[in-house]
Parts: structure tokens; C-alpha cells; sequence
């Protein structure tokens, strides 16, 4: 059996040092999708959300920068306004815990 998987919002403010900020975005892209520039979404079981926590902590200065995980509830609605992310004609959707990668929504 499998260990249930949450999705997540990180999002982070990282302070006064561009490479802190460059780390921080480096080390997400490994196990989350960049949604604009400082906001990423991944599904994690909860020993691999532990492990992003701890990843962000042993990098970040917690005196300066902010990271939060925020909970996705499992049929959200999303609604955008103004520039798109991705170019016309390429779609995508948050992962939701529970599904397929074959599966459709």
C-alpha cells in the first residue's frame, strides 16, 4: 500500500541574497512545478513534505525569509487573471492527490 499524498503550495520570500533566492528555487524545481517565480506546487506523502521542510530550513536564513506550505484542497478552483504562464495551447493541472498520472479530471 501506498503513503497518501497531499498537495501543496510552497511559496517563499527569500531576503537580501540572490544566491539564497537561487538555492531556494534550484533545490524546489527537484521536487515541485514553478507556478510563477516564487510560488511552486508538489504532492508529497508526508515523510517527503518532512523532507522539503527540512530541505527549506537548512537553507534558508529564518531570521530574513519567509516559506510556507499551503494545503490544496483535492478539487480546487482556479481561476487566473492577466499574462498566461504557459504559452497558448499547453495545458496543465495541478497534481491531485489520490490520481493517476493516466488518469483524466
Amino acid at each position: 500500500m501506498t503513503a497518501p499524498r497531499s498537495t501543496y503550495l510552497v511559496c517563499y520570500d527569500i531576503t537580501e541574497s540572490q544566491r539564497r533566492l537561487a538555492r531556494i528555487r534550484r533545490r524546489l524545481v527537484g521536487v515541485a512545478v514553478p507556478l510563477q517565480y516564487s510560488v511552486f506546487v508538489g504532492t508529497f506523502t508526508l515523510a517527503e513534505r518532512r523532507d522539503v521542510i527540512a530541505m527549506l530550513a537548512a537553507t534558508i536564513d529564518a531570521r530574513r525569509d519567509d516559506v510556507r506550505l499551503y494545503p490544496v484542497p483535492q478539487d480546487p478552483l482556479v481561476e487566473t487573471l492577466g499574462r498566461p504562464v504557459l504559452p497558448d495551447g499547453i495545458v496543465t493541472r495541478l497534481p491531485f492527490p489520490g490520481r493517476r498520472d493516466d488518469e483524466t479530471p
